[in-house]
C-alpha cells in the first residue's frame, strides 16, 4: 500500500488507488459505491480525495462493516 497518511486523530488513511486494489474492485465500482452511500467507511479525507482510515477497511474485509440498505 503506497499512499498512506495519518489525519488528525492519528489514524492511518488508505485511498482509492489502494483500497481498489486490496478489494480487488475497479475504481469505477468504488466511486459507485460512494455515491450510493451505501458504504459508510468510504469518506471525502482531505477535501476532495476519497478515502477510508485502516482500521475500517479492515473491519469491512473481514464482514464487521456491513453496507447500510
Amino acid at each position: 500500500m503506497r499512499n498512506r497518511k495519518s489525519n488528525a486523530d492519528g489514524l492511518e488513511v488508505v485511498f482509492v488507488t489502494d483500497i481498489c486494489e486490496v478489494l480487488q474492485v475497479e475504481r469505477q465500482t468504488l466511486y459507485a459505491w460512494f455515491r450510493s452511500g451505501k458504504y459508510p467507511f468510504l469518506r471525502r479525507i482531505g477535501g476532495n480525495r476519497i478515502g477510508t482510515t485502516r482500521g475500517e477497511l479492515k473491519n469491512f474485509i473481514e464482514g464487521k462493516i456491513s453496507k447500510h440498505k
